[in-house]
Order: structure tokens, then C-alpha cells, then sequence
């Protein structure tokens, strides 16, 4: 493994780390219920749109919300992959001693 790819993975452990204690910080849990709400309601609703037109729109909108949930486990899983990388790597490495 190259120095580049090691920082990078180590940037990538880092960053699902700072993301983790985002969603333990009872500000993201606000925010978490607030979005769990409008996703029910934006289901609900596009069930029961009056066109496709609107139902796509509303759906559209549900999308949204849920790419922030999406985007915060990618995060977290490419952090996790990054530290059994690295794990590998240390333990593939010969014994100074």
C-alpha cells in the first residue's frame, strides 16, 4: 500500500468517526425526527396525489430527505472498510523488534 492510499484511507477512518458523533449529538436527533416525519407524510401523500404529476413531485421531494441518510452511511461504511484496510495492513507488516 502506498503512502497516498494509506492517508487516504486514514482521512476516510477519520471522517466516519466525525460523522458517528454527529448522529450521536442530540441536535442530528432532532433533526433525524424531523426528517423521519416528512418522509412519512411525503409517503402518504404521494399515495394519495391526485395525478402522477403530483405523486412524482412529492416523491421527488421524500428522495431528498433520504439522501441525507444515504450520504451519512456511506460515509460511515467507507470508514469502516477503511479501518479493516488499514487493520490488514498492519497486521500484513513484519515485526519491528
Amino acid at each position: 500500500m502506498t503512502e497516498q492510499e494509506k492517508t487516504n484511507l486514514i482521512h476516510k477512518e477519520h471522517e466516519a468517526g466525525v460523522m458517528r458523533e454527529f448522529c450521536r449529538h442530540p441536535g442530528f436527533q432532532l433533526l433525524k425526527a424531523e426528517l423521519e416525519t416528512r418522509i412519512a407524510d411525503a409517503r402518504h401523500s404521494w399515495l394519495k396525489a391526485p395525478t402522477p404529476a403530483d405523486a412524482e413531485a412529492i416523491r421527488l421531494r421524500a428522495s431528498a430527505y433520504e439522501e441525507v441518510y444515504s450520504f451519512l452511511k456511506s460515509k460511515i461504511l467507507a470508514g469502516d472498510v477503511a479501518t479493516q484496510r488499514l487493520a490488514g495492513e498492519r497486521n500484513a507488516e513484519p515485526s519491528q523488534g
